[in-house]
């Protein structure tokens, strides 16, 4: 076999090396998108949520803040703070009151919007399925507060 047939050898099997390669990588991409595509439009589709305590909760899901200023002024003003950027800023965070008889979770508790603040309703709608696998919604839960 001479050097020239070798090299020509050698090109179509680099060739052939390349398209097997971008073949199976080409597979495999087409199948994770029809795994995805599948689990995507099964039904149904759902949101689980929670309440928990601050203190307990791992990481927070979700959470709900108040367009703006996200503490009460009137509060940081009675605990010697004028302005919220003065309790929680970038440069200066003051998470003290200056009335000693105040502890700095009681002062972060009352200056922050409670969930009735921000919060006027809401509803909560379930999914159910019958026998046959067919899936439908629950009628709202009415709040009890």
């Amino acid at each position: 076999m001479n050097l020239k047939t070798k090299i020509s050898a050698l090109q179509v099997l680099k060739k052939l090396q390349y398209i097997t390669f971008f073949s199976v990588c080409a597979v495999i991409l087409l199948s994770q998108i029809y795994n995805c595509l599948l689990k995507y439009f099964s039904v149904p589709t759902y949101i689980s949520s929670y309440i928990t305590d601050q203190n307990k909760a791992e990481f927070p899901e979700i959470t709900f803040c108040k367009n703006g200023n996200g503490y009460k002024p009137e509060v940081l003003k009675q605990n010697g703070i004028e302005e919220a950027t003065q309790y929680s800023g970038q440069k200066n965070h003051t998470w003290i009151s200056t009335n000693s008889t105040v502890s700095p979770q009681s002062l972060f508790k009352t200056a922050t919007y409670s969930v009735s603040d921000l919060i006027e309703s809401f509803y909560i709608r379930t999914i159910n399925a019958d026998s046959s696998g067919t899936f439908g919604f629950n009628p709202p839960i009415d709040r009890s507060d």
